[in-house]
């Protein structure tokens, strides 16, 4: 059921049609992409109704190997999404989204993006799950079930082989990776901005996609969302609940 059908606000929260709500959220103003990937949702972004329509729902296009299943999901209670994000591997077999507001240039701009991830594929430099296709320059992100993490001219993430909350942070172009809330490491890149976000691949033309699955995929831009702090051996901020908050 499209998150585009009507909706209202309830005591901070917004319910669509259906009888769906999403949670608040403190810096909903500067959310731009919400991805649930749950059976109710599919691969729609709600990030409109998350901030009233103060935002534009993003477009997506979608890769003929990704697919909403139930082999897994990260939030099995309160509430229980049934379903998530399944990407393999094959030239084109993700899909892209274009946020209402663009990624501003990585040595000055304020983002976030982050998603609840399983991999269940260790190959490096071949399960690329984020990236800007090079428009405005390389921004790539690969993200594996091993255990390394690799920053040089692509990022590598090994995030083990269990569910795994993953914050990418550019914090007025100082840069952080985060896994569960750990601090991992300053990512690299050069890049100048981009519009159009691409999810579990490099590029359409590319077959090196991410292995895995995908939850709760979230863009905000103009904030850091509070998650800053650099300790290496404990987490240094609370890890985000559902956005969806009930069924």
């Amino acid at each position: 059921m499209p998150i585009g059908a009507a909706k209202i606000a309830y005591q901070g929260y917004f319910v669509a049609a259906g009888g769906v709500t999403l949670r608040s959220d403190s810096y909903a103003s500067s959310v731009k992409l919400a991805v649930p990937f749950d059976d109710e949702h599919d691969f729609d972004d709600v990030s409109h109704s998350i901030t009233n329509s103060t935002s534009s729902q993003a477009t997506d296009t979608q890769g003929p190997a990704s697919s909403i299943t139930n082999d897994t999901r990260y939030w099995t209670s309160s509430p229980d999404y049934v379903k998530s994000l399944k990407n393999a591997s094959g030239a084109g077999s993700a899909m892209t989204y274009a946020p209402s507001t663009a990624f501003p240039a990585a040595s000055s701009g304020t983002y976030v993006l982050e998603s609840w991830i399983k991999a269940t594929n260790s190959s490096t430099n071949a399960n690329w799950c984020f990236s800007s296709a090079d428009s405005g320059g390389r921004w790539l992100f690969g993200i594996n079930n091993g255990t390394a993490y690799s920053f040089a001219n692509e990022n590598n993430l090994g995030i083990g082989t269990d569910w795994a909350h993953v914050a990418i942070v550019c914090d007025s172009g100082t840069k952080r990776v985060y896994h569960n809330g750990v601090y991992k490491g300053a990512w690299v890149t050069s890049n100048s901005g981009f519009s159009t976000l691409n999810v579990g691949q490099f590029n359409s033309g590319d077959g090196n996609d991410f292995n895995g699955h995908l939850q709760d995929l979230k863009v905000t831009i103009g904030s850091n969302r509070g998650y800053t702090g650099t300790n290496s051996s404990s987490a240094n901020f609370t890890l985000p609940s559902s956005i969806v908050e009930s069924y």
